[in-house]
């Protein structure tokens, strides 16, 4: 277990991992060929609408949201709030892009520890520029309490939500593992969905 020394977990949320095509890629993880992968704090989600602390000119957009019927941009603006789905429907207003792919130094599929009740992972190493700033985002995101949806990071794909883990702790050595009830294939999708 000394590969996963110093990583924290991440809970994923509500519904589990969201796992999305790669929209035909070739070649996953070939830098040409891939979406970029961005992390991005969530505001609100449409299942909690009114009980946000939010204005409602900032749960707007949210509200006009549409799921089934959303066309967005494969790669949203870094810099500007955006709403994206999940595959189960659930649908996220999400602050500007934080991080992104290009500052993950590993990904990889991660079996169970042996003897463990948790099944598969995904181990997601950052590099030095990534690890100061996740550290100060996964802090930021904790002074909101378990179960409030600005405790959950995004992780958006072709602008579509893949995952958004609610965090557990400050993520401070650079180093997380995503948990769920991923299996051993799901692990590896989505390993290579964020670029391993």
């Amino acid at each position: 277990m000394s590969r996963m020394s110093g990583a924290v977990l991440l809970t994923l949320g509500l519904s589990g991992a969201m796992l999305v095509g790669l929209g035909g890629c070739a070649a996953p993880g070939s830098p040409a060929e891939r979406s970029t992968v961005q992390f991005r704090p969530v505001l609100a989600t449409i299942s909690q609408v009114g009980a946000d602390p939010l204005t409602e000119d900032e749960l707007e957009p949210l509200g006009q949201l549409d799921c089934e019927a959303l066309a967005t941009p494969l790669d949203p603006p870094a810099a500007e709030p955006v709403t994206a789905c999940d595959d189960d429907g659930e649908g996220y207003l999400l602050g500007p892009a934080e991080l992104d792919d290009g500052d993950l130094a590993a990904v990889s599929a991660s079996p169970p520890p042996k003897g463990a009740t948790q099944g598969w992972g995904v181990l997601v190493v950052l590099d030095a520029d990534g690890t100061a700033r996740f550290a100060d985002l996964t802090a930021r995101l904790l002074t909101h309490p378990a179960g409030d949806p600005r405790n959950r990071l995004a992780l958006v794909l072709d602008g579509r939500v893949i995952s958004a883990p609610f965090i557990n702790a400050a993520i401070t050595e650079g180093q997380m593992l995503i948990s769920g009830s991923f299996t051993e294939e799901s692990a590896k999708r989505l390993a290579r969905q964020l670029g391993g």
